[in-house]
């Protein structure tokens, strides 16, 4: 062996903890911003200087003395170590070390090793504003960057005509996972007005705090030229043509039927292009909104439209009650239309022809007060049989499944079971409170019900045979606030009786 073979010596390179915690992945000592070195070398007979070096890569870049420095010149086996936490290391970053021995022989290299520093605490997201692009007269796409940071985020745009914002619309890339960085984020708009500048800016929001980017600005395209709206008002004649009138926001529209006359007096109006006109379907007494047609308006409920060119549109209105039955009914049309709702609040059903009649007329005998001949609905041989021996609060599901199509919100449920309870209502009254207190959607669920029952009982006074009980409760159950709901019922009682 010669003499440089014997003034060499061993060097040996591991991070804290057993080489095999190391090998496995699963080091320990490991902080957010560094660890401590360690490893083992033997002098081989010359004083040694032990140091680490360490970086980003191979290259290394940055040296520490280990703690032990220098060795004597009989050290074997000896453990040396050194802190790196003083060297700005970044979290959840993978780096490269090795240990380096010097003595009068030269220096030797131990083999390169690595360690990950630990997984980076969660902080607010680090959000930016982009430019806004795709603009038109009424819409464009907000754009933006965000970095997650550690934790799941929600990004947002806010936007309006002032810094304040009014609006707020999810980004289309939301949420992020937790390791997103630089993530390219954009949301749609529309319903915007022409010609107009419009501040947004992004927003991320994380376990740890929310986070908005600078305001940014942009200005939809230029109107274009002025855009006529027209509105048809349609009475379908069943039983007398239906009626009502339809109005607009901004004001403008102001188009209704009157039963043998002509539309009118406003049916159309000119806004500048790109403008976002509403109109509003409101039925006359004794009429249901049956429906839009035209482009740009469906279903039964407002209609929201941008004039980016001109526009006709139809709103039909239909007269629902039992004046178009086969068999003569001279009940007023007001009590025909409230027993009709008792039946199917209180039996989920539609009312037969004779059962109609009855109640009617004797309703308009008693003053035109549902409320003086209701009682009776409770008491009957039906009633009894079909809900004698439920709880009232299941008594009380039934009544709002039957009017409402929906479940009581359980404040109303608890409410009115505390009333039964304690006797302090009935079940005929709670009954007349759904039907006259309905709301919202619960308006349109209650007149498209209606007007389905009045198409049953309509083809029984026909001569189509009711089926039992069931079969009107069936008839009724799919039916909800939508106009599809109630066309595809009449659909089945007319495939049912084919008359």
């Amino acid at each position: 062996m010669t003499f440089a073979q014997l003034s060499r010596f061993v060097v040996v390179a591991a991070l804290s903890g057993s080489s095999l915690a190391w090998a496995a992945g699963a080091a320990s000592g490991i902080g957010l911003a560094g660890a401590t070195l360690n490893g083992t070398v033997s002098s081989n007979g010359a004083t040694t200087t032990v140091t680490f070096e360490c970086g980003l890569s191979v290259a290394y870049g940055s040296s520490v003395t280990v703690a032990q420095s220098p060795l004597p010149a009989g050290a074997a086996g000896t453990a040396v170590s050194a802190a790196i936490g003083a060297f700005n290391f970044s979290c959840n970053t993978l780096y490269h070390y090795r240990v380096v021995a010097t003595n009068s022989a030269g220096p030797t290299n131990g083999s390169d090793a690595t360690f990950t520093t630990a997984a980076c605490a969660a902080t607010p997201a680090t959000v930016t504003t982009g430019a806004a692009s795709a603009i038109a007269a009424t819409g464009a796409t907000l754009n933006g960057t965000v970095s997650s940071n550690g934790a799941s985020t929600t990004v947002t745009f806010e936007y309006g005509l002032s810094a304040a914002y009014s609006s707020s619309v999810t980004a289309a890339q939301s949420p992020l996972a937790a390791g997103a960085a630089g993530a390219a984020v954009s949301a749609a708009i529309t319903g915007l007005s022409c010609n107009t500048l419009y501040h947004f800016r992004a927003v991320g929001a994380n376990s740890t705090g929310t986070i908005g980017g600078a305001d940014a600005t942009f200005t939809t395209a230029a109107c274009t030229g002025p855009a006529a709206l027209t509105v048809s008002v349609v009475g379908l004649a069943i039983g007398g043509p239906g009626s009502g009138t339809v109005t607009s926001s901004p004001v403008g529209i102001d188009c209704g039927t009157i039963p043998g006359a002509a539309a009118g007096p406003d049916c159309s109006e000119t806004y500048a292009g790109g403008t976002s006109v509403t109109l509003f379907p409101t039925p006359d007494g004794g009429s249901v909104f049956n429906g839009w047609s035209g482009v740009g308006c469906s279903g039964t409920l407002i209609c929201p439209l941008s004039m980016s060119a001109a526009r006709n549109v139809t709103a039909t209105f239909q007269r629902h009650f039992s004046a178009f039955f086969q068999k003569p009914n001279a009940a007023s049309f007001n009590s025909n239309e409230w027993v009709q709702k008792a039946y199917v609040a209180y039996y989920g059903r539609p009312a037969d022809p004779d059962g109609l009649y009855y109640w009617a007329t004797r309703m308009d005998s008693e003053g035109g007060s549902l409320a003086s001949i209701i009682g009776a609905f409770g008491t009957s041989d039906e009633f009894n049989r079909r809900y004698v021996g439920l709880s009232f609060g299941d008594l009380v599901d039934k009544l709002y499944l039957q009017t409402l199509g929906r479940a009581p919100d359980p404040g109303g449920k608890a409410f009115y079971v505390s009333q039964l309870t304690q006797g302090k209502t009935t079940l005929q009254t709670i009954t007349l409170d759904l039907l006259g207190g309905a709301s919202g959607l619960d308006v349109f669920t209650v007149l498209n019900r209606l007007d389905v029952a009045n198409h049953y009982t309509g083809k029984i006074s026909k001569g189509c045979d009711y089926g039992t009980e069931l079969t009107g409760v069936n008839s009724l159950a799919s039916v909800f606030p939508d106009a599809p709901s109630a066309s595809a019922a009449k659909t089945a009682i007319e495939s049912r009786c084919g008359i």
